[in-house]
């Protein structure tokens, strides 16, 4: 990047070559401020924007530490259960010989453990490719839309992404706007940075896009 701007190129052209280290944000906010001749001012709205981010992704990890907590005990419990409690507990009941017919509820907990541990590498594989199979159609751009809309419906997790892509439309749109850039770059700038493909095509769809 210093080799380009020594050569004479503009600093948002040099910044563009590096899309892994700056987004097309960073680089419009700069290009504005090139524009309106306030880098200044461009530059103090990009820090701005850094340290906002940055908050954001703090304040996000703090809310899904807990439920990832959560969900991560109680699938070691899970395991422990099904692949251990359980079949020694059958095998007890196996060796007494009893003839006492076991409630239906803990006849299929019994079954669920015989038929987990019988099958598990096929289920693992089969996880694993349903995994990389959504990952695969969420980089599409159907996919991602489709994905995004059934996360959305998703109790709690789904107003979570909502709120959290709506606080990055209305930050992004005010950095955008305080730099210089106008409206309808804008939109179709924070559309692509929001993280939430459904709402970004909403967004495409509504008056604005009109």
């Amino acid at each position: 990047m210093r080799r380009d701007i020594e050569a004479g190129a503009a600093l948002s052209t040099a910044l563009a070559k590096h899309p892994k280290a700056f987004n097309d944000l960073y680089v419009n906010i700069v290009k504005a401020g090139e524009a309106t001749g306030n880098m200044e001012r461009a530059l103090t709205d990009l820090g701005a924007q850094l340290e906002w981010q940055a908050e954001l992704n703090g304040r996000i990890r703090e809310v899904a530490t807990y439920p990832a907590l959560v969900i991560f005990m109680l699938s070691v419990l899970t395991v422990i259960l099904v692949g251990f409690t359980i079949p020694r507990f059958l095998t007890v009941y196996e060796r007494l010989n009893a003839d006492i017919a076991l409630p239906l509820p803990t006849r299929m907990v019994m079954g669920l453990s015989v038929f987990v541990r019988t099958y598990w590498p096929v289920m693992v594989t089969a996880a694993l490719a349903v995994g990389v199979s959504l990952r695969m159609y969420g980089q599409t751009p159907e996919g991602a839309v489709r994905i995004s809309k059934a996360v959305s419906t998703i109790p709690i997790i789904g107003e979570l992404r909502r709120k959290i892509a709506l606080s990055r439309f209305s930050h992004y749109f005010a950095t955008l706007h305080e730099s210089g850039l106008e409206v309808a770059p804008s939109l179709a700038l924070i559309e692509k940075l929001i993280g939430n493909a459904y709402l970004a095509q909403e967004f495409s769809a509504g008056p604005c896009s009109a």
